[in-house]
């Protein structure tokens, strides 16, 4: 079995600040902060069928909630956008359909400056999007915030552009080479529980 081949790339995410507005460029205050990237990248999956072929993003990473606010809960929700040349939009209902509503990870008693990991994040693109005109794909991380003492919830998406892993990763699904191609190989990376989750 070939060697599993990781395209990676370590980074700092962009957050937005409060007020509901969505600000993916500039200088703004990191609200969730990566401080230490175990994975993040993409990697190529070869199931028993053409459905079952898929581009797959994994994440795993320590993240610092960089406020002043103790959240009694913190929702991580996740998703993909994929941006066509014409200027078209995919959202994740559309990639992913119904499967969408298992895309989160939920933690407790998040403190100011606490570190806590974020980890086995997968999301799974269909190859057939490697025949599509994209111009730019999209990471987000949506993490939704409970702060009960102050009774108030916020929302603070981070966003990721993996365009250039994307297209590395396309070539090679053109090339035919993957880096898994049967489901007992999911566990090397903690997939399979996401797998039988879907």
């Amino acid at each position: 079995m070939k060697k599993a081949v990781y395209t990676l790339i370590l980074g700092v995410f962009i957050s937005i600040g409060c007020g509901g507005k969505q600000q993916r460029d500039g200088n703004v205050e990191v609200l969730f902060k990566s401080t230490k990237v175990y994975q993040d990248g993409l990697f190529n999956y070869n199931g028993n069928s053409d459905a079952g072929k898929h581009i797959v993003y994994i994440y795993t990473a320590d993240v610092q909630n960089n406020s002043k606010f103790l959240f009694n809960e913190v929702d991580v929700r996740y998703s993909i956008e994929i941006e066509l040349e014409n200027g078209n939009i995919i959202n994740e209902e559309q990639i992913s359909g119904i499967l969408k509503m298992f895309n989160f990870k939920s933690f407790k008693h998040w403190k100011p400056g606490e570190v806590k990991k974020v980890q086995d994040i997968h999301l799974l693109i269909p190859i057939k999007y490697v025949d599509y005109p994209i111009a730019k794909i999209t990471v987000i991380l949506n993490y939704q915030c409970y702060d009960e003492i102050n009774n108030s919830s916020t929302n603070y998406p981070v966003y990721k552009d993996i365009t250039e892993l994307w297209k590395v990763a396309a070539v090679r699904v053109q090339n035919n080479e993957w880096d898994m191609d049967t489901r007992n190989n999911w566990d090397q990376l903690g997939l399979q529980a996401h797998l039988n989750q879907h």
